[in-house]
This record gives C-alpha cells, sequence and structure tokens, in this order.
C-alpha cells in the first residue's frame, strides 16, 4: 500500500496574495507575523506551487523544507496504526 502525505514547509511570506486564495491541495497550519507553515499534498510538486502562488501576487521571501527526510520516513513506514 501506498501512502501518501502533506510535506510541510516553512515559508516567509512578505505579502500574501490579494484574493489569499491558496493553491488547491494546500493547507495553512499555522501562522507567525512573516513566517507561515504550509502543507502541501504529496501529489503536488512544490515548484508549481511556488510559481503559482508568485503568479497570483504572494510575495514569498523565503522557503523551507521541514520534511523529516529518511528518519520521518522510516518512521511512517514503521509506525503501527494506533501511533498513526
Amino acid at each position: 500500500m501506498t501512502q501518501h502525505t502533506a510535506v510541510r514547509y516553512r515559508l516567509r511570506i512578505l505579502t500574501p496574495s490579494p484574493e489569499g486564495a491558496l493553491v488547491p491541495g494546500t493547507k495553512v497550519v499555522a501562522k507567525g507575523g512573516e513566517w507561515w507553515h504550509l502543507d502541501i499534498g504529496a501529489e503536488l510538486s512544490p515548484h508549481l506551487v511556488w510559481r503559482e502562488m508568485m503568479n497570483a501576487g504572494w510575495e514569498i521571501d523565503e522557503i523551507h523544507s521541514e520534511d523529516g527526510g529518511l528518519e520521518e520516513l522510516y518512521l511512517n513506514l514503521t509506525a503501527t496504526e494506533a501511533e498513526r
């Protein structure tokens, strides 16, 4: 069974889009000042999400992946249903 999970990114947003709309498949999970934490669906390509956001008027200064890399992958694969 393939597990599709969202990938979390931390973005420094200088100016949100005037419409404020996000790309479908993305979700704001936290905001603090200029820093926003977004989950992006595993089926989406992050660079296309950033391009679409910038084309919509979002002024993005920094983007950082908060993905746990191999450790997170291992923990997800070995976790029991109760732990998920």
